[in-house]
């Protein structure tokens, strides 16, 4: 299992969060101005992407 970590608290960017575990991988993304909702929108879509990179294709 691939663990990956999005230190984000909503759209606040939390560089020093502290994990109980080593991650495999972060997923860190500039968040451009603006409301909440879009900024979070973008880091959504971050994950989502990790996420599809690191899972086995289903057929």
């Amino acid at each position: 299992m691939t663990m990956i970590a999005v230190p984000f608290h909503l759209d606040e960017h939390l560089p020093d969060l502290a994990l109980p575990l080593a991650p495999d991988r972060s997923i860190v993304t500039a968040l451009a101005p603006g409301p909440p909702w879009e900024r979070m929108a973008v880091l959504y879509d971050e994950v989502a992407n990790g996420v599809a990179r690191t899972s086995p294709q289903v057929r």
